[in-house]
């Protein structure tokens, strides 16, 4: 392995996925510039920078620099070698619009979108029932597994624990109707025998060669390829990683709900959490009165999922 590749693999403070992009980063640069030290100069760093903004926008290229100087640093630092990434200067990103959320009938055409009785359909249409009375990301929703439903201590609303951005697990509320509407994927499982595992999981269509397949867990790609598709059936513009998301939060600020309870779902950290902890005893307790705040947000598109079936 090469001496910068091995650097970012061992970087103990790196996360998981923060690893992984400078990997990529690295790697583009050894293509760029060589294996050997070298090449690994100033200018060429400057030349790298110049050539990555032609096949990609300027945040992205920034973002490549920033594993290679990472590796660069710690190259100097650990290594005794030069720090040959030091000088460069990059240019500030492109201004983008804020995406725009979802509407309350996009998302009915989503789910009339998955409407049917194929694996598929009952799959993303959990998906997006999930997504948008939760607000839970696509790395969310891939990793639940089946064992991560579970009662809310103390009390008799479910819960899926999750895995948040920074390694945090989090016990999102869920409300009956969510539950209802996933039931479906569920039976259909069980009917395969899967009941452990990844809840989430690929399905192939039959074809002459052989039956139906079940594939592995999807991926968080995966997630939203398959969102993404129904959206393009459903003629659904706009549609992004983090929709669902955004949607959830729209819908309960439209609506009136209190910034803490939309945050019992999502995992968001919010200002004045001292508040909560001396108004509500815990995490349980907020997750009830969250849902009975965010059930008549969402009841509409129970129904819509209901008629799917």
């Amino acid at each position: 392995m090469n001496l910068l590749l091995a650097i970012v693999a061992g970087g103990k403070r790196l996360r998981p996925g923060t690893k992984l992009n400078y990997g990529f980063a690295v790697r583009e640069w050894l293509a760029f510039a060589g294996e050997v030290p070298d090449g690994w100069s100033p200018y060429r760093v400057e030349k790298f920078y110049l050539a990555l903004r032609r096949k990609m926008t300027t945040a992205s290229a920034n973002n490549v620099i920033a594993g290679v100087r990472y590796a660069s640093r710690r190259y100097a630092s650990v290594h005794g070698g030069v720090d040959f990434a030091a000088a460069i200067e990059t240019e500030r990103p492109e201004e983008r619009a804020p995406p725009v959320a979802l509407s309350r009938a996009d998302i009915h055409r989503l789910l009339q979108a998955c409407r049917g009785t194929a694996p598929a359909d009952l799959r993303d249409r959990a998906l997006v029932i999930l997504g948008v009375t939760t607000g839970l990301r696509r790395d969310g929703l891939a990793g639940i597994a089946f064992g991560d439903f579970k009662l809310a201590r103390g009390f008799d609303y479910q819960t899926a624990e999750v895995t948040l951005k920074g390694g945090r697990r989090f016990a999102v509320p869920l409300l009956d109707g969510a539950l209802a509407a996933i039931l479906p994927w569920r039976k259909w499982l069980a009917s395969q025998e899967i009941t452990s595992g990844r809840f989430f999981r690929s399905v192939s269509l039959p074809t002459i060669q052989g039956p139906r397949t079940i594939g592995k867990a999807i991926s968080n790609d995966g997630v939203y390829k398959c969102l993404s598709r129904r959206a393009r059936a459903a003629n659904v513009t706009g549609y992004h990683p983090h929709a669902m998301r955004h949607a959830f939060v729209t819908f309960c600020r439209s609506a009136g709900v209190p910034l803490h309870e939309i945050a019992a779902i999502t995992g968001h950290q919010i200002e004045g959490s001292g508040v909560i902890d001396r108004v509500y005893s815990d995490q349980a307790t907020i997750g009830a009165s969250a849902l009975r705040s965010i059930a008549p947000v969402f009841a509409e598109f129970f129904a819509t999922a209901a008629a799917g079936s």
